[in-house]
């Protein structure tokens, strides 16, 4: 049914309405989303949506001013996070997240390889705890932004949080979850995947 469903989409923006720019209207609309949803001050709209790995390419010909932050995790603290959040018991359950495990993290690598855009920052997810937040004050100072401590006080950030977006999130700083990866080697069932992965 999505192959039908796109060729109606198709035929009805490319022959009934010519006039109509698609790309225009999205991103007229995603402005306005996330306009309603800021303070008159924001200087930025942060996204953290991790599955915009599958659009990267579309999102910066939409944005092509927006500041990208590309946070890249070791793979096996990936897996343990999908693991740990979604209660995944077995290969069988984990199967619905292979393209978060396998395609997304080269889809990254690959849009940082083919971008010459200097709006994209690239860091590692186990570097934002080390160097006593140097990297955060770095991607603070890449943004132009003043750096507070405030930033890490997050019972009282400004958040939305989403039905499905990750129920585990801590509400003060911790830095253990960078290494968590660890309890699924030490797991017997998961470690022999792990290793392979």
């Amino acid at each position: 049914n999505c192959n039908l469903e796109l060729e109606a989409i198709k035929d009805f923006f490319l022959n009934k309405t010519p006039n109509f720019n698609l790309k225009t209207a999205v991103r007229e609309y995603v402005l306005k989303l996330y306009n309603s949803l800021s303070s008159v001050e924001s200087k930025y709209f942060l996204d953290k949506t991790p599955r915009y790995y599958e659009y990267l390419n579309e999102i910066h010909e939409l944005f092509p001013n927006a500041k990208f932050i590309l946070l890249k995790r070791n793979p096996l603290n990936v897996l343990n996070s999908i693991i740990n959040t979604w209660k995944v018991k077995d290969i069988y359950s984990l199967r619905k997240f292979y393209r978060d495990l396998l395609l997304g993290p080269k889809l990254i690598q690959e849009f940082i390889d083919n971008s010459s855009s200097t709006n994209i920052y690239e860091m590692r997810y186990e570097d934002i705890y080390n160097n006593d937040f140097l990297n955060i004050k770095r991607v603070f100072q890449w943004l132009n932004i003043d750096y507070t401590d405030d930033f890490f006080d997050y019972p009282n950030n400004k958040k939305l949080q989403g039905k499905f977006g990750d129920q585990t999130i801590s509400k003060t700083y911790d830095a253990s979850g960078i290494t968590l990866y660890n309890s699924i080697l030490n797991n017997n069932y998961w470690d022999n995947f792990a290793l392979g992965y």
